[in-house]
Formats: structure tokens, C-alpha cells, sequence
């Protein structure tokens, strides 16, 4: 198969916008992190520390904060700029890459798919006991987007993403991290049930008749 490519378009399957063009914005969110990961001095690629000299300076500013803990899991999505083109353009490299952060943060590892596109471009996707690990890419913007769903608290998707940002030589990522299934609630008896408080962003569905 063919994937269109649109020049400064991080979008598939989209042309060219109202104003000329899509542009990529690297505006940070405000519950976003954004870390350099290409810092001056050694580099440890240990899975419980996975930090630069330059990152463990910049924790006073920027940190994974802890998230609250849910009846599911955490999801993080990942953005990365600044990436290695070849390696964004290696469809193994990246299977691979998905296993070991994946495995290296406490997730079971069950099987994996993945696509290279023409001229350029990868998506892959790992298959997890607690759920997935995914990373597209756009290799002629050194741009990458990549998000992991964990259930349970034994795993820490964070980690995975930071060890995917070393593995395609990002220069740079946001990382956000979001509990999933936030409304639901467990009674001393572990019995969940749907939060009473109503949520401003939640959209009801109607009844199908």
C-alpha cells in the first residue's frame, strides 16, 4: 500500500488545509511534559533510570508526576521530535524497540504487527497481556507519535516511552499520561461502580430504539 505524503503534514489521509498547509506546532500542553533526551553527558540506559546528566538537572522543573491511581490502568502518549530517520524507517528496529521498552516496564509480551509504508513511514504495534504499545512514523519530518495502554499497577508506561525515545534518537518528547476509567470507583468490598459526580466532559449516549 501507498501512504500520501503532504509536506509539513503530520496527518494521513489529509490534504492541504483551509490556511495553505497543516504545520507542525511543538506548543506545550499545559498537562504535558517535555524533556530533552539528548543530554550533555553520559547517557545511562538503565530501565530504572533511563536519564541524561541534562535530564536529571531539569528534574526541578520537569518531572513525571505521579498520576492517580485507577480501576483500569494508564495511558501515555508520546510525541517525538527530532528522530532518526533510519531508524523510523526500520520496521524490525521499531518492533523490537516496542518489545523491549515494553518488557523492560513490566508488561507480558504476547505478539506484534507492523507495516512499512512507501515511500516511507512505519506503524507497529505490540500486543500486551494489559493492553498495547503502538508507535506511527514520519520519517522525512524526523516526527514520531507513540502511545502505551497499561491495565493494573505492576507496569509504568512512562518508562516505556522514555526508552523508546532513546531507541529512535529523539531529540526531544511530550509525554502525557492519563488514568483510564477515572470515573469508576472501588468500595472497601472491591466493588466498582460509576462515580455519581457528574463529569463535564462526558457525552451521554442515546438510547437506540
Amino acid at each position: 500500500s501507498r501512504r500520501t505524503t503532504y509536506p509539513l503534514c503530520p496527518i494521513r489521509g489529509t490534504g492541504v488545509g483551509r490556511h495553505g498547509r497543516h504545520v507542525l506546532s511543538h506548543k506545550r500542553a499545559p498537562d504535558a511534559q517535555t524533556f530533552s533526551s539528548r543530554g550533555v553527558g553520559s547517557v545511562n540506559f538503565s530501565a530504572d533510570t533511563c536519564t541524561t546528566q541534562s535530564d536529571r538537572d531539569q528534574q526541578a522543573q520537569a518531572t513525571d508526576q505521579p498520576q492517580p491511581t485507577t480501576a483500569v490502568g494508564k495511558h501515555c502518549t508520546l510525541e517525538l521530535y527530532g528522530c532518526n530517520a533510519s531508524k523510523l524507517n526500520d520496521a524490525d528496529l521499531l518492533t523490537e524497540s516496542l518489545r523491549t521498552a515494553a518488557e523492560s516496564a513490566g508488561a507480558t509480551w504476547l505478539g506484534q504487527l507492523a507495516h512499512r509504508f512507501e515511500p516511507q513511514g512505519v506503524t507497529a504495534l505490540g500486543l500486551l497481556a494489559e493492553s498495547h504499545i503502538s508507535i506511527h512514523t514520519w520519517p522525512e519530518l524526523g516526527y514520531a507519535a507513540a502511545d502505551v495502554f497499561t491495565c493494573g499497577e505492576q507496569c509504568d508506561p512512562a518508562l516505556a516511552c522514555r526508552l523508546l525515545a532513546r531507541a529512535v534518537g529523539a531529540d526531544s518528547y511530550t509525554l502525557k499520561q492519563v488514568p483510564r476509567a477515572s470515573r469508576l470507583r472501588r468500595d472497601e468490598h472491591g466493588e466498582y461502580s460509576l462515580d455519581a459526580v457528574a463529569d463535564p466532559e462526558a457525552v451521554r449516549v442515546a438510547a437506540s430504539n
